[in-house]
């Protein structure tokens, strides 16, 4: 059985096409990815590799997880409790809202990733 694509399989090319930190494509004005753009990074990557109903709630909860990490190691202790807050808002809205960004059928695999990148990513 072939592995599933993860976020570190990804080239920079398909990061870049691909991934957009956090909100929408062309929303950074309206969703700041403050400390979040790994974590949107690696959502955006969960959301283009697909699958079903588990996979991207699957996604969404790694997404608040990244989150969550990424305010747990901010050195101000003002700050991170904002963080912490806002992590849990961003999830809302990718759990409630991400819906029609979700790439659904087959979820993706190395494989295939390999094929997109032979095709010109």
């Amino acid at each position: 059985m072939a592995r599933w694509a993860t976020y570190e399989d990804l080239t920079e090319e398909q990061i870049k096409k691909w991934c957009n930190g956090c909100g929408p494509m062309g929303w950074g004005w309206l969703v700041p990815d403050l400390i979040f753009k790994l974590a949107g990074n690696k959502h955006d990557a969960g959301y283009q590799f697909g699958g079903g109903w588990p996979d991207k709630i699957r996604v969404d909860c790694a997404f608040l997880g990244n989150c969550l990490s990424a305010a747990y190691h901010e050195l101000k202790r003002r700050r991170r409790y904002w963080f912490y807050f806002l992590s849990f808002v961003y999830f809302g809205a990718v759990l409630l809202g991400g819906r029609r960004c979700f790439r659904w059928g087959k979820r993706m695999t190395i494989d295939d990733l390999s094929g997109i990148r032979e095709n010109g990513a």
